[in-house]
């Protein structure tokens, strides 16, 4: 066997397993997103994490059975399963280029659906529901209180009903003694939550655009190694 068809043979079966492997990461980075979703389900659409979620995992299949195919026509030889794996990598790149382009459009118009839902939210807030629950879980894991900062509270409903007091959630973790008091403004977290939220979300979704972009570009890389290695080998075997 020449350099070519060994060349061509290698690559296919290295991309083969790469694939494979990228198809468990990438379900993997799905089921996590899906996961994430539930702490922000509450203020968030699920378009913005279910239907990246849904396109990584349609992306992982896909990709296994693009390195099946890649594995096939290296042990085979199969003209047919060459022509099916450049086909459904052709397939994958424009899903992924889907993928960056729902990803831009859907980051953008992140933010004011976030204040609104939030507002919303934070609007409702009585300390026993199930919206209140949202709101004290993120004001506890943010370690932030009210929308853009404490003050939020001091025009609500919660803060004339409840002695001029805001909810025990602002809290610093810290402070074991505090009551939600604002004569102990010490003891809490001043800082707001809507900007720390916007940032966690974005990270998010930032982290998936970036591992789409980086596996699209491992896949363009590949197709045209492979297809180069297959012109070289039909032209000099």
């Amino acid at each position: 066997m020449g350099f070519g068809p060994c060349a061509s043979k290698c690559c296919l079966i290295s991309f083969g397993l790469i694939y494979w492997a990228a198809s468990g990461f990438l379900g993997y980075v799905a089921y996590k997103l899906y996961h994430e979703y539930q702490q922000y389900k509450e203020f968030l659409d699920p378009t913005y994490m279910e239907l990246p979620a849904s396109l990584l995992i349609i992306i992982a299949v896909a990709m296994f059975f693009i390195g099946g195919t890649g594995l096939m026509v290296a042990i085979e030889k199969s003209k047919y399963a060459w022509r099916c794996f450049v086909f459904l990598s052709f397939i994958i790149v424009l899903t992924w280029i889907t993928g960056l382009s729902v990803g831009i459009h859907y980051k953008n118009k992140l933010n004011p659906h976030l204040e609104r839902n939030m507002n919303e939210l934070f609007q409702k807030y009585d300390g026993e529901s199930a919206q209140s629950s949202t709101v004290d879980s993120i004001q506890e894991r943010l370690q932030c209180c009210g929308l853009k900062n404490y003050t939020y509270w001091e025009n609500s409903t919660w803060h004339i009903q409840h002695n001029n007091s805001v909810p025990h959630s602002c809290c610093k973790n810290n402070a074991t003694t505090c009551t939600g008091s604002l004569d102990h403004l010490e003891q809490i977290n001043t800082r707001g939550c809507e900007s720390d939220l916007e940032r966690d979300v974005h990270k998010l979704l930032g982290n998936v655009m970036y591992i789409i972009l980086g596996f699209g570009a491992v896949e363009v890389s590949s197709l045209h190694i492979t297809i180069l290695l297959r012109i070289l080998e039909d032209i000099y075997y």
